[in-house]
């Protein structure tokens, strides 16, 4: 415990002293800022020498890491040696360092403090009865942070792959939960790991903005002699007003929230409790309400509490936009040359925004956006600065990203954000941000020149944000918005207090302030008194053993849930792991899922499918017999029981030579990291439903072109099945050699197209130049004059056969851009719920027409597979997995 203290206080020293030796820096912050800069900057940077320690060494241990830390001290003292040295013989004292602009940073540090203890010790592994809790948004992300945290610390994830989903690498920003496991590696427990870092930096979070808003809004107010002189007010209003506002705009920001509150009374009214009893237990974020099309979340409940890379990210994005703001203020001020002279203070924030991708992806996105959209407002050479060290630092795990990124469909286009359904675009935003929706516009109008002009920075992100979605995850969007609001609030603010004190409008002050804030403060409430059970003694127990009794590689089959000891607490690997982590972080998330459902259910091949993923061990419980009805006789008789303990079994699943004798570490590794060999296409067809997905352009959504063509319509769900058979027979995808006999299956199949009986008397009677018509027809296509003639010629010259005519007019850019959608929710039916979309129980096309204007009005095919995974229709099949 005190080892790891030592850790954050030395690295904490360490950053502090690194900012005060860069002059620029020194000169640009106040104390207050050096010393906030200094613990994020010192975490951040400690943190990846002690990843890139243990990478070398290839595990995380005490020894090592406490080495390391007295490395640290030495380099601190090191850097520290000057100032103490100036302390001494200039007698400071701590009274010189204070001053009185500080007063209104201490008031939001004070603020906020309580309500950071409060929350984060209640969600981060609350020890209760019967074993440990959190609540609200982080009861659903712990586990993951736990997941990765683990697997340095317990599971020796060096280099890291994903394991939720091995051998996948790592590719989510896993050093902020390193740090998590370096702290325990330091004799600290996974609570007070957690805890001694989230919440100092919450209030680094919070003293940050602060610290921007009081810089942006002194810049433009003159110093005045005396507090009513009224010569030296500005549009911010006046000199005095300055903390006032910036205290309100961290208020504003911390407790975002929309319109939400409003349902509050509605449901107090209806529930028939006291106000005390109905507050005291409350069920609604108010912040956060799906049903009501209510998606702006409030930051400390949804992001600082459960998303740990955040904690990172902010406040390295308003070192940033304070950067940005000194450079802009210093240039505003009469570099009319065209030239700036920020580029020494650029330079840092550049190295620093490099390591985000890292801590946090989404930050570097929006900084660098922001650092863009102020170019092209004011384009300045001294730009590069910041862009070289931001790009080159980060380039080693951008390019790690790229194949993940463009295969995954990261980036789309979807308008609107996540309000395309709401109907009125204008009423799904004032219900999101309330209030504060009405007030920037006067807001923007009240600034100087200088602010509005650099406020459109922000606006441009947030355009961006509303278009482009930049994660699998839709929601995602708005860790990019946050940093708009942020710019917004302190805009707002200095309106408010404008209006209250100049105007002498008090009262419409305060309840436009109260209106912006209420959701927030029901929100954190709500997450006050939700608290639910993450991990029971019974599992931590069961965790405990295997993590003692395993190899850190064994591979584990286990029900993808998000909370799973095995995963989670022993830093084991499992074969699937929860599909709403694969599925946010762009992963194959339908991969496996059929195969361990059969596994499970106890099908015919599941003994081979476990030699086939080389699965060391299966836990059974109450998680693996509610989602999959596992049949526990199968495994008994199979299998030799490794662990029993109330509910939970796991078996022993390795072969007989692997039970025996000590773990060999390295083989397991290897065993883990080694690919999965290619299974023919065909024999998957049927078994997985996924494998319809598999290769999609040139292979199910090909054959549906050809009947679309053949016949004016869909194919039925049998006929469908029989012909993708026929297509990936001996098709081994990764094989080499796989593309090339996917398209000799798919010429046989056309070539035998003609000879069907259906084709036949559609078009044995019918000429060349009636055939192709009719093709067309089918096709809903018109074709040009030259091409018509041009295939009825080819046709009766004997240069083409009916059977390639058929794939001509199948593979017309305008069949295939106008069918892909269709043709992606049909595929949905048939291999998910193996019926055609009017069958039982639908009956009409209701449901299929309901999911394709989903599917058109957002372009996310990602999560169409994951509402079929998830259907109630899907999971009591009791069939599925099984070939039948």
């Amino acid at each position: 415990m005190l080892t790891g203290i030592a850790f954050l206080i030395g690295a904490t020293l360490l950053g502090t002293g690194l900012v005060r030796r860069l002059g620029p820096l020194r000169r640009s912050l106040n104390h207050a800022e050096q010393v906030a800069w200094g613990m994020v900057v010192g975490w951040m940077l400690t943190t990846l020498g002690a990843y890139v320690i243990a990478r070398v060494l290839g595990r995380l241990s005490f020894r090592p890491m406490l080495a390391f830390t007295i490395a640290v001290w030495i380099i601190a003292v090191l850097l520290w040696l000057e100032l103490l040295r100036r302390i001494r013989r200039e007698d400071l004292l701590l009274k010189t360092l204070w001053r009185r602009e500080y007063a209104g940073l201490a008031l939001v540090l004070a603020l906020f403090a309580p309500i950071y203890w409060r929350l984060f010790s209640r969600h981060m592994l609350w020890p209760g009865a019967g074993g440990v809790y959190s609540g609200g948004g982080a009861y659903y992300d712990l586990p993951l942070h736990l997941a990765v945290s683990t697997s340095f610390l317990y599971g020796g994830n060096f280099p890291p792959i994903y394991t939720p989903l091995p051998p996948e690498p790592l590719l989510y920003p896993f050093l902020p939960d390193f740090m998590t496991a370096l702290l325990a590696a330091l004799g600290m427990n996974f609570r007070w790991a957690l805890l001694s870092t989230s919440i100092p930096l919450a209030l680094a979070t919070t003293g940050l903005f602060y610290l921007l808003a009081q810089r942006i809004l002194s810049c433009a107010v003159a110093p005045a002699v005396h507090a009513s002189d009224a010569s030296h007010r500005s549009p911010w209003g006046h000199v005095a007003l300055v903390p006032a506002a910036a205290v309100l705009a961290t208020i504003l920001f911390l407790l975002d929230g929309g319109l939400g509150f409003l349902y509050f009374f509605e449901d107090w009214r209806t529930s028939k409790q006291g106000f005390l009893e109905f507050w005291s237990h409350l069920a609604t974020n108010y912040g956060n309400m799906n049903v009501k099309q209510i998606h702006w979340t409030n930051v400390i409940s949804d992001a600082f509490l459960p998303q740990r890379t955040f904690l990172f990210g902010f406040p390295v994005a308003m070192m940033a936009f304070s950067l940005f703001a000194v450079v802009w203020h210093g240039g505003w001020e009469g570099k009319g040359n065209g030239r700036w002279d920020g580029w020494n203070i650029l330079l840092p924030a550049g190295v620093l925004v490099g390591l985000l991708p890292l801590f946090h992806t989404h930050t570097y996105i929006a900084v660098g956006l922001v650092s863009g959209f102020l170019f092209l407002l004011r384009p300045r050479v001294a730009w590069v600065a910041f862009w070289l060290p931001a790009l080159l630092l980060a380039a080693p795990h951008i390019l790690s990203l790229t194949g993940h990124v463009g295969s995954m469909g990261f980036m789309h286009i979807q308008l609107n954000w996540r309000g395309g359904s709401s109907g009125n675009w204008l009423l799904y935003w004032l219900r999101n941000l309330g209030t504060p929706l009405l007030m920037i516009g006067p807001a923007w109008v009240a600034a100087p020149r200088e602010w509005r002009t650099f406020y459109l920075a922000f606006v441009g992100l947030m355009a961006f944000s509303l278009v482009v979605i930049v994660s699998p995850n839709p929601y995602d969007n708005i860790k990019l918005m946050y940093y708009w609001y942020a710019a917004s609030s302190i805009l707002i603010a200095a309106w408010l207090v404008r209006l209250a004190h100049v105007h002498r409008q008090r009262l419409l002050a305060s309840l436009l302030a109260l209106s912006a804030i209420a959701s927030a403060l029901l929100a954190l409430q709500y997450e006050d008194v939700n608290r639910k059970l993450v991990f029971s003694h019974e599992e931590m127990e069961a965790a405990r053993f295997v993590r003692e009794n395993t190899a850190p590689a064994a591979l584990f089959l286990a029900a993808p849930a998000n909370h799973q000891p095995v995963l989670s607490l022993a830093g084991r690997p499992v074969l699937r792991g929860p599909t709403a982590w694969l599925w946010s972080h762009g992963y194959d998330f339908i991969q496996r899922e059929a195969d361990v459902r059969a596994i499970y259910t106890g099908s015919p091949e599941a003994p081979e499918l476990l030699s086939y993923y080389r699965v060391d061990f299966v836990s059974l419980g109450p998680r693996e017999r509610e989602t999959f009805r596992a049949d526990q006789a199968f495994f008994d008789e199979r299998f030799p029981v490794f662990y029993h303990r109330g509910q939970l079994t796991i078996y022993d699943t390795r072969p007989p030579e692997l039970r025996i004798g000590a773990a060999v570490e390295g083989e397991y590794w290897a065993k883990l990291r080694a690919p999965y060999a290619p299974r023919e296409f065909a024999s998957r067809v049927g078994k997985d439903p996924a494998q319809l997905l598999v290769e999609f352009p040139r292979a199910a959504y090909a054959v549906y072109r050809y009947y679309q063509v053949a016949r004016g319509g869909w194919p039925e769900y049998r006929e469908f099945m029989e012909d993708m058979r026929a297509l990936g027979r001996g098709v081994y995808v990764g094989a080499s050699g796989w593309e090339r006999v996917l398209e000799e299956n798919k010429l046989a199949l056309t070539d035998a197209w003609p000879t069907r009986e259906e084709f036949r008397r559609s078009f044995e009677e019918v000429g060349a130049g009636e055939f192709v018509d009719a093709l067309y027809t089918n096709a809903g296509l018109t074709p040009g004059a030259s091409e018509r003639a041009a295939h009825v010629r080819a046709l009766d010259g004997g240069v083409e056969t009916r059977a390639s005519i058929l794939r001509r007019v199948a593979e017309d850019p305008r069949l295939r851009r106008r069918e892909h959608s269709s043709a992606f929710v049909l595929i949905h039916y048939f291999g998910y719920l193996r019926r055609n979309p009017d069958d039982p129980p639908d009956n009409d096309l209701t449901g299929f027409n309901f999911w394709l204007n989903e599917l058109n009005s957002t372009g996310d095919y990602r999560s169409l597979s994951r509402v079929f995974i998830e259907s109630g229709e899907y999971k009591d099949q009791s069939a599925v997995g099984s070939g039948q």
